[in-house]
């Protein structure tokens, strides 16, 4: 399915857009095909804007935004986070005691301000409202218009928010740290509904967890276990279930069309591995395992290496996944078409 062409060292973090890898390299270096594209400090992703980061010398905030073009915003800002489809969310400076905090969009190449509230936590932007996260359990509808809150919204009763997933059709999903799916009005903050993966499945799961909104689904791929939640149906499934310490056990994930790419651990052979799980035959189709990931390998003491922490990423031709510590990055291409 793959075959592994390429390392390259010293790779602090990377992302794909339209097929062309960018990646920082420990020298505070922003790379594409190896040419320096700026000074860099920090690295996102996003559907539209590629990279927010400060210059090391200058504190210039920039973004490189559509590949190559590289804009300036009109303040020394500290990213924060790229959030929704063409927005950034910016603290005014590390010392903010004033908690002002700016919204940047690229398209219109404007910010504004919002004061006296604290810095966003997870949040997502639909349209002209910010949903974030206030505390751990407080939810916030800001307005980008007014300026004001539509509504806010205690989740206590179901936990500390663990993540903001998205909206579909008027609802606002959010997962919880007890294993729990919470749905909102986006109008209200109302709760809907919710969905227990623990009670209902025995799985206790806070990771791995994609929100896929044009099938109207969430997907969960963890542990030993993958699970789909169809957001319609208000209803969960069981898909997979390896046999613990004995078959596969995953760590971080991707979903891409029919596959799903994985780091994890083959128990039948002792390998910590990168790999290909196939959503329709629900088996691992594919996976590469390094001599040198294998041996005494460090954990974050949940049996997952740090060596393979980081999700792998795919483009249309490529597989990518990263040697956390050392910072080598491996790259695979595809050996066949329906891959």
């Amino acid at each position: 399915m793959f075959k592994k062409i390429e390392i390259v060292k010293d790779v602090k973090g990377f992302a794909i857009q339209n097929n062309i890898l960018y990646y920082l390299n420990n020298k505070e270096k922003l790379l594409s095909n190896n040419q320096i594209v700026c000074d860099a400090y920090g690295i996102e992703r996003n559907k539209k804007a590629l990279f927010s980061f400060q210059n090391m010398y200058d504190v210039e905030t920039k973004i490189i935004f559509n590949n190559d073009k590289i804009e300036n915003t009109p303040y020394s800002l500290n990213a924060d986070s790229f959030n929704g489809i063409n927005t950034i969310i910016y603290n005014k400076n590390f010392n903010d005691f004033e908690n002002q905090v700016g919204i940047y969009d690229i398209i219109s190449k404007e910010i504004k301000w919002f004061s006296n509230i604290q810095r966003f936590g997870h949040n997502i932007r639909v349209e002209n409202l910010l949903f974030y996260k206030q505390t751990h359990t407080q939810l916030r509808s800001l307005s980008l218009i007014t300026g004001e809150y539509e509504w806010e919204v205690n989740l206590s009763q179901y936990g500390e928010i663990t993540s903001i997933l998205g909206v579909v059709d008027e609802e606002l999903y959010v997962w919880n740290n007890n294993h729990l799916l919470v749905a909102l009005s986006t109008q209200t903050g109302t709760v809907q509904w919710t969905l227990d993966i623990a009670e209902k499945h025995n799985a206790y799961i806070n990771s791995g967890i994609h929100f896929m909104p044009e099938e109207s689904k969430i997907v969960i791929f963890h542990s030993i276990y993958y699970i789909e939640i169809d957001i319609t149906k208000r209803s969960s499934t069981m898909l997979y279930k390896s046999a613990f310490n004995k078959s596969w056990e995953f760590a971080t994930s991707t979903v891409s069309g029919n596959y799903i790419y994985f780091t994890g651990r083959n128990y039948a052979t002792g390998e910590l591995s990168v790999g290909a799980f196939n959503r329709q035959r629900l088996e691992v189709e594919w996976y590469y395992a390094a001599s040198e990931w294998q041996g005494n390998v460090s954990d974050d003491y949940t049996g997952n290496a740090v060596v393979l922490g980081s999700a792998p990423q795919v483009s249309d031709d490529k597989l990518y996944v990263l040697e956390n510590g050392t910072g080598t990055l491996y790259i695979f291409e595809r050996e066949g078409k329906n891959a």
